[in-house]
């Protein structure tokens, strides 16, 4: 699943001060998440976690919505924000040989 932050105007070295590790500790924990990799760069960033094999997706992402709702107390208010969860998931590979 990923999650994009979009903040336009803001350095990439704040929004990874002030947002991005935020968010990631905030998403550590999430039920049936195995990692959590992140890019930041001027004007926003791309979280990603990626799910346990047999994860219901459904309840990652309602897990993962109420931990956003919570991040959004530490966002300044006077950014113009926003921030987008993409609930996707990558299809494994099979190999068919």
């Amino acid at each position: 699943m990923l999650v994009r932050v979009s903040v336009p105007g803001v350095s990439a070295p704040v929004i990874e001060e002030k947002i991005t590790r935020r968010l990631e500790q905030t998403l550590t924990g999430t039920v049936g998440v195995s990692s959590i990799e992140s890019v930041t760069e001027s004007g926003g960033a791309v979280i990603d976690l990626q799910l346990k094999h047999r994860r219901d997706i459904e309840s990652a992402q309602q897990d993962t919505a109420v931990r956003l709702d919570r991040a959004k107390s530490f966002w300044p208010a006077s950014w113009s924000h926003q921030l987008f969860p993409l609930w996707t998931h990558r299809p494994l590979r099979r190999n068919l040989s």
